[in-house]
C-alpha cells in the first residue's frame, strides 16, 4: 500500500492538470501506464536485492526501449506483430498490480495506445537531460528526519507482526519517556521519539508474549560522523568559519547480558540541530519546476504518513514551506486537501503568487478556492490585477461617509441644507493600487486572539506610516544580494554518478526468445 500511495503522489503530480478537459483521458491512463512500470521495476528489484536502479532515468528508458518494440513471434508469419511491453504485461499473474494498472492502454485502440505512450514519455521528458537524471538517482537526503529528527528504525522476527513493542529511555537509571509501537509489515518497526538523550543513556526494547517479557538494552552514544572516503565531516556556521562543528552520528550498543530480545537490525537517527532546504530553480526555464513539485509532494506524504504513526498526530519539528513564485510551479497533487489540514500537523506554507488568477488558472476554480479559504493570513504587498485589488478593498471594509448639500438662492443665501449619509471604501481600489514601498494590508480572518490570549475581533490591518514593513537590508545587519552560489561548497554525491553502472537487465521484461 506506501509503494502504491508514492507512486501516485510521484505521477500524479506529472500528470494532473486541472484544465486538462478534452486531455484528461490521456493524461489519467499515461499516468496508470507509468504507475504499471514503476510496480514492474519495483518487482524486479524485489527479485534482485538491488533497489538503486529503481530511478526515473531507468523508467524513462523502459518505456522507450520496450514501449517502443514491436516484434514477430514467428519469424515464418510477417503478419502477426506483437508489441513487447504488452506481452510483458500479459504474462503478469492475474491481480498483479502493474497488470491492472496497464490495463486500460492495453485495451484501447492502437490510436489511443500511442497517444497514452505518448503523453507518458512526454511526462517523464525532464528526466531524460543528465543532469537531472543524476541528481533524481541518487539522494542524500532523509525526508523523514526533516519533521522528526530522532527516530528509531528496526527490524524484529516477522512472526512478531501487530504485536506492540514498548520502546523505554533511561538516564541514569531512570525511566524518563516511553512509546509503544506495533510491528509492522516483515517486522520492520519506525519510533519517532522527541526526548532528548545524552551519552551514556539507555533504550530499552520490550516484549511480553504469553507472561514471558523479551528485552533489548542499547547505550546511546555518538561518534564523529565519516564520509565514505574516511574523512571527517564538517558544518561550518556562516561568519564562524573558523569554528567548523563536527557532525556526530547515534551509536546503539547492544548489552548482550541483560537481552534476550532478537533484534534483526537497529538504526536510530538523532540530532538537535536545525535544517533548511533551497530549492533552486532557473526562472528562465519552466520546463524542470515539476521537480520542485514532485519533491514537495513527496516530502509532504511522508511526513504526514510518519504523523499518523507518532503520538501526538504532528511532526516534532515546525516544517515551514516558503514557495516564492507558487503561481508558477507546477500544481500539487491534492494542494486543496493538504491546506485543509497540515496546520494540525505543523506544517506552515506561505504561498507567494502575483494575483489570485494565478492559483485559479493553475488549479481550477473550485479548488484554487478551497487553497485560497485555507489560507489563515493574506498578506497584500502589490498587484496589477483588477480582481485582486477589488477583493482586498472590499474585504478591508466601508465607512460612514456624511455629505452635505446646499442650495443657494439668486441673492447668494443658503435656502436648504441637505445631510446624506453615504458608505465608502475604507480603501478604494485606487488607493491599494498605489501603495508605497513598504505598505501592506493584512487580512487574519481566524486570528481572534491577541499575544495575550485576549480574546479580540479580527479586523483588517492596514501598515503604513511607522508600522511599515521593513526591507530586509533595513535590519539584517549582513544584508548582500551579492552572493554568489559558487562561492558555496556544496557536496554532490551525484555528481559523478554513471548512469550505465544504474542500468537495468532488459531482457527482464522481453516475455519471449524473439523478442530477445
Amino acid at each position: 500500500d506506501t509503494a502504491t500511495q508514492l507512486t501516485n503522489t510521484f505521477t500524479n503530480t506529472i500528470y494532473y492538470d486541472a484544465n486538462a478537459s478534452d486531455n484528461k483521458y490521456f493524461n489519467e491512463n499515461a499516468q496508470k501506464a507509468v504507475n504499471a512500470l514503476i510496480f514492474a521495476l519495483l518487482e524486479q528489484a524485489d527479485q534482485t536485492g538491488d533497489y538503486s536502479k529503481l530511478t526515473p532515468n531507468n523508467l524513462v528508458e523502459l518505456l522507450s526501449e520496450i514501449g517502443g518494440f514491436n516484434y514477430y513471434p514467428d519469424p515464418e508469419n510477417e503478419f502477426k506483430q506483437l508489441n513487447a511491453l504488452d506481452e510483458f504485461m500479459n504474462q503478469l499473474p492475474p491481480g498483479n498490480i502493474a497488470k491492472k494498472q496497464y490495463g486500460a492502454t492495453k485495451i484501447g485502440s492502437d490510436k489511443a495506445k500511442g497517444n497514452i505512450l505518448s503523453t507518458a514519455i512526454t511526462g517523464l521528458n525532464p528526466f531524460t537531460l543528465t543532469k537531472i537524471a543524476k541528481m533524481t538517482s541518487q539522494s542524500t537526503i532523509d525526508y523523514k528526519s526533516i519533521g522528526f529528527p530522532k527516530y528509531l528504525d528496526l527490524k524484529l522476527h516477522e512472526s512478531l507482526l501487530n504485536q506492540r513493542i514498548v520502546v523505554e529511555f533511561y538516564h541514569k537509571g531512570k525511566k524518563f519517556h516511553e512509546e509503544r509501537v506495533k510491528v509492522g509489515y516483515r517486522g520492520f518497526c519506525e519510533i519517532n521519539f522527541d526526548c532528548h538523550l545524552e551519552q551514556g543513556d539507555h533504550v530499552c526494547l520490550k516484549y511480553n508474549h504469553q507472561g514471558k517479557q523479551y528485552v533489548a538494552w542499547y547505550e546511546f552514544s555518538q561518534k564523529v560522523l565519516k564520509d565514505e572516503e574516511g574523512k571527517i565531516v564538517y558544518r561550518k556556521k556562516r561568519g564562524e568559519t573558523h569554528l567548523p562543528e563536527l557532525e556526530k552520528e547515534a551509536v546503539l550498543t547492544l548489552d548482550e547480558k541483560k537481552s534476550n530480545l532478537l533484534v534483526e537490525s537497529i538504526r536510530m537517527h538523532y540530532t538537535d540541530k536545525p535544517m533548511a532546504i533551497f530549492m533552486l530553480t532557473p526562472d528562465y526555464d519552466p520546463s524542470n519546476h515539476i521537480i520542485v513539485s514532485i519533491f514537495l509532494s513527496q516530502l509532504y506524504k511522508e511526513l504526514s504518513t510518519q504523523c499518523v504513526k507518532t503520538k501526538g498526530d504532528k511532526c516534532h519539528r515546525r516544517i515551514h514551506f516558503i514557495l516564492d513564485e507558487f503561481g508558477n510551479m507546477p500544481p500539487m497533487d491534492n494542494m486543496e486537501g493538504i491546506m485543509t489540514v497540515t496546520a494540525g500537523r505543523n506544517m506552515l506554507w506561505d504561498l507567494f503568487i502575483q494575483s489570485y488568477q494565478q492559483l485559479y488558472a493553475k488549479y481550477g476554480e473550485q479548488n484554487a478556492a478551497i487553497i485560497k479559504e485555507n489560507c489563515q493570513t493574506h498578506i497584500y504587498i502589490m498587484s496589477t490585477d483588477d480582481n485582486t485589488i477589488e477583493e482586498f478593498s472590499k474585504k478591508v471594509g466601508n465607512k460612514t461617509v456624511e455629505q452635505e448639500n446646499s442650495t443657494i438662492n439668486s441673492l447668494g443665501m443658503n435656502t436648504h441644507i441637505n445631510r446624506n449619509v453615504d458608505s465608502d471604501r475604507i480603501l478604494t481600489p485606487e488607493r491599494i493600487s498605489t501603495f508605497l514601498e513598504g505598505e501592506t494590508i493584512v487580512l487574519a480572518p481566524l486570528k481572534r486572539q491577541d499575544l495575550k490570549g485576549h480574546k479580540i475581533r479580527p479586523y483588517p490591518i492596514f501598515n503604513h506610516g511607522e508600522t511599515n514593513l521593513p526591507y530586509a537590508y533595513q535590519y539584517i545587519e549582513d544584508f548582500n544580494p551579492s552572493w554568489d552560489i559558487n562561492d558555496i561548497d556544496i557536496h554532490c554525491t551525484h555528481a559523478d554518478l554513471d548512469l550505465k553502472a544504474l542500468q537495468i537487465d532488459y531482457d527482464y521484461f522481453l516475455p519471449d526468445e524473439y523478442a530477445r
